[in-house]
């Protein structure tokens, strides 16, 4: 098929010839919580998606573009406004060290 067309099946994916990205699907939700000090000595819990309300708790989400395997995220703090800087604030908790959550995630395109 590919004599009679001219074109081979490698140029009609998309996935090997685009570089991958990340699209943020959920942002956390504005105002979700406050910040809390270390002499607290208390977690302030999971940052709530933009969606969540009383009734359905939902959490920031990502889906990867165009890759497919096993990946390893960074994700932090940054200001709202451009040019993103880092936050004053920091992640803490599980998997969070420097400020920072990174954690090694399985194949597939959501992750929550």
């Amino acid at each position: 098929m590919a004599d009679v067309y001219g074109w081979s099946m490698t140029t009609l994916n998309p996935v090997q010839t685009a570089n991958p990205f990340i699209e943020i699907i959920e942002q956390p939700k504005q105002r979700g919580m406050r910040f809390r000090y270390k002499c607290e000595g208390r977690s302030a819990g999971s940052i709530p998606g933009e969606k969540s309300n009383d009734t359905t708790k939902t959490h920031p989400a990502i889906k990867v573009h165009n890759y497919t395997g096993p990946l390893r995220v960074r994700i932090s703090l940054v200001t709202k406004n451009s040019p993103h800087k880092p936050h004053p604030h920091e992640l803490v908790g599980k998997d969070c060290k420097h400020g920072y959550y990174e954690a090694d995630l399985q194949e597939r395109r959501i992750h929550r």
